[in-house]
Parts: structure tokens; C-alpha cells; sequence
């Protein structure tokens, strides 16, 4: 009943949704079923972590969403008065990742929503001086990645992309 009612809501009118609910233990097996049924996006629930705790939900959930060769969106409560207005899209700009940002951009942007991209800086782990941000995000760009990259500083990802989020109100994050 809950399942039918999300499906009906307006957000997700125009997009050809294929419930499949199955009960699998092993991530594997549920991104295999995606790749069978060609899934744009797999959608699951979450009863793990909170945010403080990490931007991953859960031991299931972060497997998908570090493995799943198909999209992956976490729901963590039950949502009121769901929206994807504005959306935070990380990305590392790496050259491996411009497919993957752009299918997900153009997903965000079907439902209506307002991107803001962000790369995390980060002090141990690769730093870029503004110089060499602005390089990378050239290449980024002209190899089919955003226009318009932010740039914020965190000690790990996930700080940095959930300072960010809370600097743009986002609605929600896709990493």
C-alpha cells in the first residue's frame, strides 16, 4: 500500500518506474537484478547510520552505493514533503567519472532539480591549489563534465560535502 502511494507521487511522473521489490541479503544480487532489467536507478531504504555518523546509511546501502554499477539512491526515513529542488552532486573530476556525472546530472535535471556540483579539498589526500582546481575542472569540463564546479575544503569527503549541502539547503546528495 505505502509502495503504491510512493509511486504514484507527482515527481516521479513521466518516469518509467519497474518496481521490483525482492528480499536479498547480498548486494551483488541486487545489482545484478538492476543490470537485468537495464534500471536507470536503484532506489533503497535504510535503517542505519545517522548523518553524524557518516554519509552512509548502512553496511548494505554503502555497499550498493560504492559497488552498484547502477545509480544509487538511499531513502533513510520516510519522507515528508519530499523534494529534489536542490541537490548537491560531488565529484572527483577525474576523467573515469565524467560519464557517471553527467548520467547523473541529466537524471537530476529531468526531475527539475537544481545542481550544485562540489569537489572536496582535501589537506592529506591529493590537495589542489586554486591554480591546479581550476585546471582539473577545465579538463573535467571539456571532457563532457560541469560548466561549473565549487570547490570547499574538508578534512574528509564526506565533511566537505555535508558542510556544502548545508551552506546550499540541499535537499539531497549524490555522491
Amino acid at each position: 500500500k505505502k509502495f503504491e502511494a510512493f509511486l504514484n507521487k507527482q515527481y516521479l511522473e513521466g518516469i518509467n518506474v519497474i518496481p521490483v521489490i525482492k528480499k536479498h541479503k547480498v548486494y551483488k544480487e541486487v545489482d545484478a537484478v538492476a543490470k537485468e532489467l537495464n534500471a536507470d536507478l536503484i532506489i533503497m531504504g535504510s535503517q542505519g547510520l545517522t548523518l553524524q555518523d557518516g554519509i552512509f546509511a548502512g553496511s548494505n546501502a554503502e555497499k550498493m552505493v560504492r559497488n552498484s554499477s547502477t545509480p544509487v539512491l538511499i531513502v533513510k526515513t520516510e519522507p515528508n514533503n519530499f523534494a529534489l529542488n536542490n541537490v548537491v552532486l560531488a565529484t572527483d573530476m577525474s576523467l573515469e567519472s565524467v560519464n557517471a556525472y553527467e548520467n547523473a546530472n541529466q537524471f537530476l535535471s529531468k526531475l527539475g532539480s537544481k545542481v550544485h556540483s562540489v569537489y572536496v579539498n582535501r589537506p592529506n589526500n591529493g590537495f589542489l591549489s586554486s591554480k591546479e582546481f581550476k585546471r582539473k575542472a577545465e579538463e573535467f569540463k571539456m571532457a563532457g563534465g560541469s560548466n561549473k564546479i565549487d570547490f570547499i575544503a574538508g578534512y574528509t569527503i564526506e565533511d566537505g560535502v555535508i558542510q556544502y549541502a548545508e551552506e546550499t539547503n540541499a535537499d539531497a546528495l549524490v555522491v
